[in-house]
């Protein structure tokens, strides 16, 4: 972990919480070109994303139904452990 990779992710994101992006296919802005955010056909990411416990942030302005089947509407986040709270989330703590 010393290389700043954990299983091939970055270990740290300017995202709250080191936090994953999810942009639109063909998005190559630079948060993609550097590992911060990634497409929803990454499905491996996304996968080790979600094993890690990393929370991800839609913003590909549609719906991204994750590997584990949550469905996740344009500009809401899934944390793990928070399903059921996060969706559509306006807690006084989102900072994203």
């Amino acid at each position: 972990m010393t290389d700043g990779y954990r299983d091939g992710l970055r270990t740290e994101t300017e995202f709250t919480g080191n936090a994953f992006a999810i942009d639109p296919e063909g998005c190559g802005c630079t948060d993609c070109i550097i590992g911060q955010a990634f497409h929803p056909s990454d499905t491996w990411r996304l996968e080790t994303a979600i094993a890690q416990g990393r929370t991800l942030i839609n913003r590909t302005g549609h719906e991204v139904i994750l590997p584990n089947g949550y469905r996740l509407e344009d500009d809401q986040r899934w944390q793990p452990g928070r399903e059921l709270h996060c969706p559509g989330c306006l807690c006084p703590d989102r900072r994203w």
